[in-house]
């Protein structure tokens, strides 16, 4: 567990690099679906230390309008704050959409990451 603390510049340590990723994941074309919830994961390397926000996220259900449009909307809000001593190991976002199968279970329909 982190604790979250208000940026003040004075208050961190020089020799370290403090990294904000701050975004919204809109909306997405999914073909063949037409309701998925997403989950996002922020990996990083091991020197690379949260201080500020959440590693993981999950959306409602979005579902696509009617009329053949494949866009499912999720307008899902993100933020956090790294620091770190070396560049290496920098972040990346892994994309997890599931739907639910016949039954109503949670079923994996795609992933994909971006960094």
């Amino acid at each position: 567990m982190f604790q979250s603390r208000r940026f003040e510049p004075n208050s961190f340590a020089k020799d370290r690099l403090y990294v904000t990723f701050t975004g919204v994941i809109e909306s997405g074309l999914v073909d063949n679906e037409d309701s998925l919830s997403l989950m996002f994961i922020i990996e990083a390397g091991e020197d690379w230390k949260v201080i500020n926000g959440e590693k993981t996220g999950m959306s409602q259900v979005g579902s696509a309008y009617s009329g053949g449009n494949t866009k499912i909307v999720w307008n899902m809000p993100f933020e956090i704050t790294y620091e770190t001593t070396e560049i290496s190991g920098w972040p990346q976002i892994v994309f997890i959409l599931t739907g639910t199968d016949f039954f109503g279970r949670s079923v994996l329909r795609s992933y994909g990451n971006l960094h």
